[in-house]
């Protein structure tokens, strides 16, 4: 009965402490809360960023978004690596340093995976690199922390950049001087960060393929003088517009780049009794899907001792027949080749 008084004394005191310590975990629920909400933003502008952005504008942008890396995180450095084709080497491809001796990009190209093959071989199979301290790395990555300290790395996380399961590289963040404890926080960003750049450097690898491809495309046709061109048609089955490549542009006399589009400007470089060629309304070709047939264009000449102040340019014209659902033609999608030294 003695100690009764002495436990209600003593209860203030520790229904004190019990709310000390709800309201330290409330606030700190909230802080988190508030961070969480915060990596929700930022990963959402990440991603509105890179929704259909322009080929040019890749470059621009995922340098962008590794300095707002950098910045959220507190890191040194934020940098992407990309794997060659084979993955049997690598470079680096983007950097941003907060002071810019710490750059790396020029010594970090055409790198073996032999010299970092404890880290290579986790970043192809899609794992996660996470270094606190490059010194405490295991004797199996010994290799990969001597290079790592050459590039005056001390601490640093690595996220694979996959797509379709097919490595690209990695993206990175660093510090140069001290350890580093990564945050379940920082990883969250760097994950979701790395799935929007993984997509965005395959999209940015396909759109150079295209462009190189259709550079050897038009290299190749130009060695054999053949340009590509293509018609839209009217309902009524009219030339409703017409464009072709800067080497058919050549072709047909207006020199690249000088050609307006319209149909009657085309036919006005036509031979006069070759013009009714052109008349595909008339032709069988708009039912049976392709077409052929051979014409001349007038080229102007600026020898003084040509006749009629121009050259005539024989031309092979082939197209195929483009329809609408309805089966109703719409577009020709054709090439012609100069033949005039055959004629």
């Amino acid at each position: 009965i003695s100690e009764f008084p002495n436990k209600l004394e003593q209860s203030p005191a520790i229904l004190q402490v019990q709310i000390e310590e709800q309201t330290k975990a409330l606030r700190q629920a909230n802080e988190e809360l508030s961070i969480e909400v915060e990596i929700n933003r930022r990963i959402t502008d990440f991603a509105k960023r890179f929704v259909e952005v322009d080929f040019h504008r890749i470059d621009e942008e995922i340098h962008l978004a590794l300095e707002d890396i950098g910045c959220i995180c507190q890191v040194d450095s934020t940098f992407i690596f990309q794997f060659s084709r084979h993955a049997e080497r690598f470079s680096m491809t983007y950097e941003r340093c907060l002071n810019v001796q710490d750059r790396c990009l020029h010594l970090a190209q055409n790198l073996s995976r032999r010299k970092f093959p404890w880290s290579t071989s986790r970043l192809l199979q899609g794992e996660i690199i996470l270094i606190a301290d490059v010194q405490t790395l295991p004797e199996t990555a010994t290799i990969d922390r001597i290079h790592w300290e050459e590039f005056g790395l001390r601490s640093l996380v690595c996220i694979p950049l996959r797509i379709q399961g097919r490595p690209l590289g990695w993206m990175g963040a660093c510090h140069f001087h001290s350890p580093r404890e990564w945050t379940p926080t920082d990883l969250r960003l760097l994950q979701s960060v790395g799935e929007i750049f993984s997509y965005a450097l395959h999209q940015q690898n396909i759109e150079q393929q295209l462009r190189d491809q259709a550079e050897e495309l038009t290299l190749t046709m130009a060695a054999n003088q053949i340009g590509i061109w293509e018609m839209h048609l009217t309902p009524d089955l009219k030339v409703a517009h017409l464009q072709g490549s800067p080497y058919w542009e050549e072709l047909v006399g207006f020199g690249a780049g000088n050609f307006d589009g319209h149909f009657q400007t085309f036919l006005e470089q036509v031979h006069p009794d070759d013009r009714p060629l052109f008349e595909y309304d008339q032709s069988h070709s708009l039912k049976n899907g392709q077409g052929s047939f051979e014409y001349r264009v007038n080229i102007a000449s600026p020898d003084e001792n040509s006749p009629a102040g121009y050259n005539t340019r024989w031309l092979s014209h082939r197209y195929r027949v483009s329809y609408d659902a309805t089966g109703h033609p719409v577009r020709l999608l054709g090439l012609d080749e100069n033949i005039t030294e055959k004629k």
